[in-house]
């Protein structure tokens, strides 16, 4: 029997910026004959903020899966209620949906990028 599940629900917020360019979703699947998972981002009056997103791949050996979603900036911002859907990709009866009250945001910050050029 397939299983989907949300683990997590984070906004990513750019350098420089206040509201999340992304939101990233984290879970599980089992069983999907797919092997993909499709994610939609909704605000609290149901409205698609994101999505449906591509098809998802699932880790096959952990059934753990990653996806990040593209938001209009100024469309969300942290510490939004949103609701996360997530379904097998061939399978719409196997799915899972999380609503939370108030998105958590994690800011990016690149400190140093070091490149290493090999001789030759």
């Amino acid at each position: 029997m397939c299983k989907v599940t949300i683990s997590t629900v984070n906004g990513v917020v750019s350098p420089n910026a206040v509201d999340p360019a992304q939101i990233q979703v984290t879970g599980t699947m089992q069983s999907c004959a797919a092997g993909n998972v499709s994610i939609t981002v909704l605000d609290s009056g149901n409205n698609v903020l994101a999505g449906p997103s591509l098809a998802t791949s699932v880790n096959t050996g952990t059934g753990q899966w990653v996806g990040f979603l593209n938001v209009t900036p100024g469309a969300v911002a942290c510490g939004s209620a949103l609701t996360v859907e997530a379904e097998c990709a061939m399978d719409s009866t196997c799915q899972a949906s999380l609503t939370i009250a108030s998105l958590p945001c994690c800011d990016i910050h690149v400190q140093d990028v070091i490149g290493v050029v090999f001789p030759g």
